[in-house]
């Protein structure tokens, strides 16, 4: 079936959308993007989203226009025409006189069940994100570097500066040290996982948003990142080193357990 996205106020098929040439969001990635997924026709955490979406543009002074009932209902039409069961929803908004609000439908990134078990390796690189708190379309760090071989054999690649751990490039990190769960709060996108898995562990765990030290890796027991298609995943090798036993922790999987549990009551709800 072909897709349908909204493009401008009008559904239509995906592979009749176009934008003007002019658009800054292409000429110079003056943009904003905020990316959900559904879980059996159910958006999730999509007034989270939509909050993020909004703060993301209100930073780079792009004007929103749209309310968010309205893009709710837009959502809601797109899932339906798409019959969108479980995948990935883009929403994007771009500025100057030709800008651009579009929502697409979009196939989600595949996980396997061996990476939840196993878990995964990622690396650092040294780079701060201008405009940490918000989801420009600025991905050239990134998207450069995935093309060189180091950084080709992994999940992640983790940004660090001025020897702090930040984040991921497409994720939020966490760690376990000494039964304490840590997570970077400064110069990093604060994301609805993020922010879900900080509401789920307060009551189980010493929750501490802090500077994240990179000499700290060394000491940590386990690691895992979370983001919209990568739920709670976990980190096992550090720039080719293990973590702890090089196995996917304890704690790690508890808190997997209840991010499934609250997913689970969300869908059915």
């Amino acid at each position: 079936m072909a897709k349908t996205c909204y493009l401008n106020q009008h559904f239509i098929p995906c592979s009749e959308a176009g934008i003007n040439l002019s658009d800054l969001g292409l000429l110079r990635s003056y943009g904003v993007f905020d990316f959900f997924r559904t879980y059996n026709g159910h958006p999730f955490l999509l007034d989270d989203h939509l909050g993020h979406f909004r703060e993301s543009a209100e930073i780079l002074g792009i004007d929103l226009t749209f309310s968010d009932d309205h893009i709710r209902r837009v959502v809601k039409k797109l899932i339906d025409k798409n019959e969108w069961r479980d995948g990935g929803i883009r929403m994007v908004l771009t500025g100057g006189e030709e800008s651009n609000f579009f929502i697409i439908p979009e196939e989600l990134p595949v996980f396997s069940e061996q990476d939840y078990q196993k878990g995964v390796a990622v690396k650092t690189y040294s780079y701060q994100r201008p405009y940490p708190r918000a989801k420009t379309l600025n991905y050239l760090i990134p998207w450069t570097l995935r093309q060189k071989s180091f950084f080709k054999d992994i999940t992640e690649i983790i940004y660090t500066d001025k020897g702090k751990i930040l984040e991921g490039s497409q994720s939020n990190l966490f760690v376990i040290k000494e039964g304490n769960l840590i997570t970077p709060k400064e110069n990093v996108f604060h994301g609805a996982t993020r922010n879900l898995v900080l509401e789920l562990t307060t009551e189980d765990f010493n929750v501490e948003e802090r500077d994240l030290l990179k000499e700290e890796v060394k000491e940590v027991e386990e690691v895992f990142i979370t983001s919209t298609t990568k739920e709670i995943l976990p980190v096992t090798k550090w720039n080719d080193r293990e973590i702890g036993s090089g196995e996917v922790g304890p704690q790690t999987k508890k808190i997997r357990a209840l991010f499934r549990s609250y997913l689970k009551k969300s869908i059915n709800n």
